[in-house]
Parts: C-alpha cells; sequence; structure tokens
C-alpha cells in the first residue's frame, strides 16, 4: 500500500520532486489561452478568413486593412451566441460605420427536425441550409460569412462564441468569449490599436 502511494505521488509531483504544473500553466507554456484551450491570439496577425459564402453581404473577401473589426465567431447550435445576437447588433449600431461587425459561422448548422414518431432532434446540416431562414426569423441585419472549418478552428479551436476585435493593421487586439463593451471602442480611434 506505501508503495502504490509513493508511486501516484511521485507521478502527480513529476517524479524529479518539483510540483506538477497545472493545466493552465501548461497551456500556457504551449501557447494556448488558459481559457478553454484557444491559441493565444492577442497581438499576432489575424488568420486570414476564407469566406465559402456571404449572407447580408456582397461577394467579397473578407479583409483587415484600415478599418477596426469586430468579428463574432459563432454557430447556430451554440445556445449563448444564439441570446447573444441582439447585443452584438446594438453594439454594431452603436459602433457605426467606423467599426466593421462580421458574424462568421462555422460549416454546419443546427436543425430541429420531427421524426416519424413524433421526436424533436436536432442535426448539424450544412449551414446554408440553416442560416437563410435563421437569419430571416431572427431579422439578423450583420454580415454573416460562412468559413471553412480550418479557418474556424484557427481562431476558436471549436470552441464558441469568440470575439475579436482586428485593428486597421490587421492585428488582433481583443479576443474573449465575451463581447467588448463599447467602452473598449471609445477607447481608441478608427485605426489605433486599443489596450491588451
Amino acid at each position: 500500500m506505501a508503495v502504490t502511494l509513493a508511486v501516484i505521488a511521485t507521478a502527480l509531483v513529476g517524479g524529479g520532486g518539483r510540483a506538477a504544473d497545472s493545466p493552465i500553466a501548461d497551456a500556457a507554456r504551449r501557447g494556448r489561452s488558459p481559457s478553454l484551450g484557444r491559441p493565444t491570439l492577442v497581438g499576432n496577425a489575424a488568420p486570414e478568413i476564407g469566406v465559402l459564402r456571404w449572407f447580408n453581404h456582397s461577394e467579397s473577401p473578407l479583409l483587415f486593412t484600415g478599418k477596426i473589426t469586430l468579428i463574432d465567431f459563432w454557430g447556430t447550435s451554440c445556445g449563448v451566441c444564439v441570446a447573444t445576437l441582439p447585443a452584438v447588433e446594438r453594439l454594431a449600431r452603436a459602433l457605426g460605420p467606423r467599426v466593421q461587425v462580421v458574424l462568421v459561422h462555422g460549416r454546419l448548422g443546427a436543425r430541429l427536425r420531427t421524426t416519424a414518431h413524433g421526436d424533436v432532434i436536432g442535426e448539424m446540416v450544412p449551414a446554408e441550409e440553416v442560416l437563410p431562414k435563421f437569419i430571416a426569423e431572427r431579422k439578423v441585419a450583420l454580415p454573416v460569412a460562412v468559413t471553412d472549418t480550418l479557418t474556424f478552428r484557427k481562431y476558436t479551436a471549436g470552441v464558441v462564441p469568440l470575439y475579436v476585435v482586428v485593428d486597421g493593421q490587421g492585428v488582433i487586439r481583443f479576443a474573449d468569449s465575451h463581447p467588448p463593451p463599447l467602452a473598449y471602442f471609445q477607447a481608441f480611434g478608427p485605426s489605433t490599436p486599443a489596450r491588451e
């Protein structure tokens, strides 16, 4: 029994007598954000977002030059994301044209359907099958971009919501699971980086 406890204790402290790293320290060492294991984004150049399809926007690339951009990475399968959309739209109206606000959705969207037995089930289908009805029912006015899985994961590590602010030089200045407050944007001009 004492030998077993000694082996367990040695494994817990790393075998060399030093304290075991916490998951947060380990994540930080690997260049990941301690919250949710996301890549550390702030201070880095914004990865390109390949847009597969636009809704509420003309077909064009999503560029990060000369204008502040707030990107809301979200999904129809995320209750928090859906519940926060009205607040993001209010923020976009308050910011006006000096800040570009874009909703970025992954390739798949959630849809509910009723089975032959009357059960309601959720299923993941291509976003293009879900978003037109979702946008119309909820009167979403912001541009919605559908992106590929690789791009989505570069930013979110598969966890949404994620709100990212990119400055006019294409550098990420904010990345969090909560949208930035209006005061955050008022703290800097149209192309000046915000404080981290």
